[in-house]
């Protein structure tokens, strides 16, 4: 599953607690065991191929015989792995703690049990309420690492290229543009490796490129289709007669960048009335429509026979 990120070791030492009493013999005997917590580790950029994970097994009596026994339980790719200890001799009241740490490999799960018999040195009945199971989520990688995410001006043409150092059941990408940093539109795809531990790399073109600034992120679905987001890269881009006109969405100011020495400016509404002009401009300038009210625009860019059409929202 999803989610797109330096790693820092992360280990979680678990506060809630679980506690269990009940009759064996002669004595009463409670066990405290911590609840694992979610290890993040595995979902950082670049991931660990493990993460770990510590319980804290606390055996209490006031009087009698018994011994304990604590383990856990590793499943990995469906193959379960069981690690025990004990017995540990109980005979003398007081309190037993232990604190287990561990390294359990992303992808895989992890139980942590701990069991209580009527014999002191091990063996014997099983102390019935006095034995306690916690398991925990599995620890799943994030689907791909990507190392790199770059986008370019070319010509006429904006290139985006990327790199991912893993993947893990990644069906394909989508590339999606704005004009305004905010509403995205899906403008190609392309398949994913699915499962790789090697670097992959990929690249699309967007050959009609939004004059002004062009915002890009690249949206990577599974086979069951959760996804997660790149970070957003943007690039500016001349249009037809080496305008560009920014922001798309605006409380007031629109930016416009070009060589022309003399163009005039023009906004219609939707319904196709002009509603502001500015003529004999030259260069980059600045104009402001804070005036109109709120809703969609076209704002066009005139100079002789050439002239440049953009759709932008004001707020």
């Amino acid at each position: 599953m999803n989610k797109i990120l330096i790693s820092t070791f992360m280990l979680f030492l678990l506060h809630s607690h679980q506690t269990l009493q009940a009759q064996c013999g002669n004595f009463t005997n409670s066990i405290i065991v911590p609840a694992p917590g979610t290890i993040n580790q595995c979902n950082d950029t670049p991931p660990s191929s493990s993460a770990t994970i510590c319980a804290d097994f606390n055996v209490i009596f006031s009087n009698g015989n018994a011994s304990f026994y604590w383990g856990y339980v590793i499943t990995n790719n469906g193959v379960p792995n069981t690690i025990t200890n004990g017995p540990i001799n109980t005979s003398q009241p007081g309190s037993y703690p232990n604190i287990v740490c561990v390294n359990v490999a992303c992808g895989a799960s992890i139980t942590f049990f701990i069991n209580s018999y009527s014999n002191p040195n091990g063996g014997g009945s099983l102390c019935n309420g006095a034995n306690a199971t916690i398991s925990t989520i599995p620890f799943n990688p994030l689907p791909i690492v990507l190392k790199s995410f770059n986008v370019s001006k070319s010509g006429n043409v904006n290139e985006l290229f990327w790199q991912t150092a893993s993947e893990t059941n990644n069906d394909y990408f989508t590339i999606e543009r704005s004009g305004d940093g905010r509403t995205f539109d899906a403008i190609g795809e392309i398949k994913g490796a699915g499962n790789s531990t090697e670097e992959k790399h990929y690249e699309f073109t967007d050959e009609n490129p939004l004059p002004g600034i062009n915002y890009y992120r690249i949206k990577q679905t599974d086979f069951d289709g959760q996804y997660s987001y790149s970070e957003i890269r943007s690039v500016r881009h001349t249009g037809k007669g080496n305008v560009a006109i920014s922001p798309r969405s605006t409380d007031g100011r629109l930016d416009i960048s070009t060589d022309m020495e003399s163009y005039d400016v023009a906004l219609y509404s939707s319904a196709g009335q002009e509603v502001a002009r500015f003529n004999a401009l030259a260069g980059h300038q600045t104009v402001n429509i804070e005036a109109l009210q709120a809703g969609v625009y076209f704002v066009k860019v005139m100079s002789g026979t050439e002239s440049e059409t953009v759709r932008v929202i004001k707020y």
